[in-house]
């Protein structure tokens, strides 16, 4: 697999310019802890299906996570609901794993993208990157599923 923490930060940050704030780029904090602020965690994940099976986990503290799905929905902060951080954050998660998909070598394709809390079962870390965006931390994690290939 040819994507380590330097690609999917660039994969990360040319998504984020063209669909969330192309004024205020991502900031690579070179794998620096996600902090999770006061209201948890919003995971995206899309699954990649193929030869290198896996997923992509886009993580967001909550705050960020709406503060990005009104940008993305071009809404005002106070009107963004629930619904509209998972339908932003599932995107996200969907637009960097096709990013990620191409660079793949054979055939591969996407899931539909799934919007949690935090991940629940065990993958295998391979690439990530945590990202700050503003005051905002984000990180990016490309995994192998158990018994996939690298």
């Amino acid at each position: 697999m040819s994507v380590d923490g330097e690609v999917l930060a660039e994969l990360t940050q040319a998504v984020w310019e063209s669909f969330v704030d192309a004024e205020l780029p991502l900031v690579d904090l070179y794998g620096a802890p996600l902090d999770p602020g006061p209201d948890g965690v919003v995971v995206g994940t899309i699954l990649i299906h193929g030869p290198h099976a896996g997923r992509i986990n886009v993580s967001l503290p909550a705050q960020a996570a709406s503060a990005a799905a009104a940008r993305m929905l071009d809404m005002a902060p106070g009107d963004v609901v629930e619904a509209d951080v998972h339908d932003a954050t599932g995107e996200l998660a969907n637009m960097i794993g096709g990013n990620v998909k191409a660079m793949l070598e054979g055939e591969h394709h996407l899931g539909l993208p799934s919007v949690t809390v935090a991940p629940t079962d065990p993958y295998d870390a391979v690439a990530s990157a945590t990202l700050l965006w503003g005051e905002h931390t984000l990180l990016v994690t490309l995994e192998t599923a158990p018994g996939g290939t690298s």
